[in-house]
């Protein structure tokens, strides 16, 4: 079957030792700009060499690479075909600032390497999907994963990018700038950028967490924060607590430096310590990284799993991280998230790139605790 690029061919063909290059990139372009179809035949090898003036060494070399990007697929005696699933239409690239091996402890963070690597292929609105992380990608690491990622995308070989934190880097890059390709950031981004976004809603979290304890009782709950987020949100939190007729006594909100997440065992126990009066009779832990930490302490203040004390903690669903009590687990579901993200790249490579901001609706499980 003859194609319509069969009519075409390049301006020019470079030296031999760069006609190989100088085919893949032209017949990766005829792809990528629709002028060969998935499930369209290829030109044959005769063709092509005549087409390109090259020997049929570069030929088989340049339609071999192409085979192994996922742009083309041979179909036995039929010949090559332009695949029906193109790496720039199912290869979603999710990128972390931080390197591989310094994800572990980090609640969303690594939660959502552990996602990326169970959902590495998936199927999305009937269509397989390949969602592939990389690593190290902060300014000031000279990450191998950047350098790959900046391949893959000027090899077309993304659909797009969702950033998982504020990885500047990778907004700046002049490659991605120039390849227009759809970004989705889980960040505040300046108004300059071209990007998309999505946003965790905490004001969601957060009535939920209360509105749960309300319903159970609590008169005057504990905080458990990290530093960062009591900075963003402890005002919040207060005002939501004082709407529900609870107290939020100042003692009982604390703050934990995420670079030492075990304090928040000894806050716990030290809350519980105070008079009956005084002391906390429920528990809310605003970070995962806390949770495992902060119900040890309740745990060894004497709070049993059949005491009713109603407690409240942070996941990141379906990885949340350990709870040695019973809790309502209120956060997000990752495995949404990234559906959603890739739902607006594909619309955002059919509608000229038109930005989008979405947010993620909290979610919320039983969760049972720990046996001790």
């Amino acid at each position: 079957m003859s194609t319509t690029f069969s009519q075409t061919r390049p301006r020019s063909v470079g030296r031999p030792a760069n006609r190989k290059g100088e085919l893949v990139g032209y017949l990766r372009e005829a792809i990528v700009s629709g002028r060969l179809l998935p499930g369209e035949r290829m030109p044959t090898h005769e063709q092509l060499i005549q087409q390109f003036g090259a020997s049929s060494g570069t030929v088989n070399n340049a339609l071999t690479e192409l085979r192994e990007c996922g742009f083309v697929e041979v179909r036995g005696s039929l010949g090559t075909f332009v695949s029906d699933s193109l790496p720039y239409q199912t290869r979603y690239a999710v990128v972390f600032g931080r390197p591989k091996g310094e994800t572990a402890g980090q609640g969303y963070t690594a939660s959502l390497a552990k996602e990326c690597a169970r959902v590495r292929k998936t199927q999305v609105d009937e269509r397989e999907l390949e969602i592939v992380p990389f690593y190290g990608l902060n300014r000031d690491l000279d990450s191998p994963d950047y350098n790959r990622l900046m391949a893959e995308v000027r090899a077309h070989r993304i659909a797009g990018i969702i950033a998982a934190n504020d990885i500047w880097r990778v907004f700046e890059e002049e490659d991605i700038v120039a390849s227009k390709i759809p970004l989705v950031a889980n960040a505040v981004l300046d108004e300059s950028f071209p990007f998309s976004s999505i946003k965790l809603d905490d004001s969601a979290f957060m009535e939920t967490a209360i509105e749960s304890l309300h319903q159970r009782g609590a008169k005057r709950p504990g905080l458990i924060f990290s530093v960062t987020d009591k900075a963003k949100y402890s005002s919040e939190w207060r005002e939501c607590i004082a709407s529900h007729g609870m107290s939020a006594e100042p003692y009982c909100i604390q703050t934990v430096n995420l670079a030492s997440p075990e304090a928040a065992r000894n806050i716990a126990h030290l809350m519980m310590m105070l008079a009956d009066d005084r002391r906390p009779d429920s528990m809310v832990i605003v970070d995962d990284n806390l949770v495992p930490y902060a119900t040890a302490g309740l745990r060894d203040a004497g709070i049993t799993p059949t005491d009713t004390f109603p407690i409240v903690a942070h996941a990141n669903f379906p990885w949340p991280t350990d709870c040695l009590l019973p809790a309502l687990r209120v956060g997000f579901d990752l495995a949404e998230m990234i559906r959603i993200c890739v739902g607006i790249i594909d619309r955002m490579r059919s509608n000229g790139g038109a930005t989008e901001h979405q947010t993620v609706a909290a979610v919320s499980h039983w969760d049972a605790g720990l046996a001790p």
